[in-house]
């Protein structure tokens, strides 16, 4: 093996998903807001009343999102779950 053959190792990427504006060490500063804000969905009928998004202050990426349960109808009903601690 010569030596311009050999592998040299590779530096590994950084997690920058996991930070705010991909800055290593930089945490996210959660916000609740409705989904209709945040997608802009204006549509006529509720059909996203009472989504909720967590996003981001600082650069307003989605962190997480939740839907209240849809009970009757075709569905049968689901039993009632209780959101998580950043809903308001």
């Amino acid at each position: 093996m010569n030596h311009d053959e050999r592998e040299r190792p590779q530096r590994a990427k950084k997690d920058r998903r996991r930070w705010c504006r991909g800055k290593v060490g930089v945490e996210h500063l959660p916000e609740c807001r409705d989904y209709r804000d945040v997608k802009r969905a204006g549509f006529p009928y509720p059909l996203f009343e009472g989504w909720k998004v967590l996003v981001c202050k600082t650069c307003g990426k989605e962190l997480a999102w939740w839907a209240p349960p849809i009970g009757g109808g075709l569905l049968g009903g689901r039993q009632k779950r209780t959101p998580p601690d950043w809903v308001k």
